[in-house]
């Protein structure tokens, strides 16, 4: 499984790459394109891939062999995306932002949870620094919160604090195995 995720990791960045060097001699697009030549963080999900970059986030279908650009004003709420995450078939994308909001992207909408800025007693704006999805449950982290919103009926469910017992652990990422939520700290 490493060595696929590997292979495919290597000739998406390729593929940007060598897009990325043909803009460079045209340059009204070389604005749109630059920030594209920095990733940030790759995720797959069925034939989906999709890159985060600085300001936007690239979706690549290796089947159709379609790439689709999202970024504010075009299907993104806000302009900064700090994390990602995919559905097991990539049919929904989930983002998560530096001002605290949070996307959900299928191929028909855009929903923002909007929940996430204010559940909390964080700072009305602390960033979802990572995303799980175990089924119908999301899972962001927020601030050493980790936030749970029930996908099916849209709305939060819970929140909590992850301690040993006397001090606050801070996780880092967010991870589902098997109907279990893991945190690395």
């Amino acid at each position: 499984m490493v060595s696929r995720c590997w292979r495919i990791q290597s000739a998406f960045l390729f593929f940007f790459f060598a897009v990325s060097q043909v803009a460079v001699g045209q340059q009204h697009m070389w604005g749109e394109l630059y920030s594209y030549m920095l990733p940030q963080q790759v995720v797959v999900g069925g034939s989906e891939v999709y890159l985060r970059m600085p300001n936007a986030v690239l979706g690549f279908d290796m089947v159709s062999h379609r790439l689709t650009r999202y970024y504010k004003g075009h299907r993104l709420s806000s302009s900064v995306p700090t994390t990602i995450a995919t559905s097991p078939d990539g049919s929904i994308l989930l983002v998560g932002y530096q001002d605290g909001a949070l996307d959900i992207v299928d191929d028909q909408y855009t929903h923002t949870l909007l929940d996430a800025q204010q559940l909390t007693s964080t700072p009305h704006q602390a960033a979802i620094t990572s995303l799980a999805l175990n089924g119908h449950s999301l899972f962001a982290l927020q601030n050493g919160w980790v936030l749970e919103f029930d996908l099916a009926r849209d709305c939060v469910v819970g929140q909590q604090r992850i301690t040993d017992g006397s001090t606050d652990c801070r996780p880092l990422q967010l991870l589902t195995y098997q109907q279990t939520l893991l945190a690395t700290t």
